[in-house]
């Protein structure tokens, strides 16, 4: 399910979200756990993809996910935060470059 992201006053730019969480994590309690981690990590770094988005003149779409199997008590919001920033930085990258 892909989620609208509403459009910054100065950006005017949507991106469309879709989470997404590997069966091979049995529980669905710790599913939607990493589901509620990768929304709050977008939900904080939004103005920062919609800008780096923005400045290639695109509509994407983005698509987070957790496809390994993980002991996830261990994994923080920190740690998705820190994966996702550097993933902005990748593509901050290959849009300039």
């Amino acid at each position: 399910m892909f989620y609208e992201s509403s459009p910054l006053p100065e950006a005017g730019t949507k991106i469309r979200v879709a989470f997404t969480v590997s069966k091979r994590i049995r529980s669905a309690a710790d599913r939607n756990r990493l589901k509620r981690l990768m929304r709050e990590v977008y939900r904080i770094n939004r103005e920062n993809t919609i800008s780096i988005f923005g400045a290639g003149g695109m509509r994407p779409s983005v698509v987070m996910s957790c496809g390994y199997e993980v002991r996830t008590a261990a994994i923080s919001l920190k740690d998705i935060e820190e994966d996702f920033k550097q993933f902005l930085r990748r593509i901050s990258v290959d849009i300039a470059g």
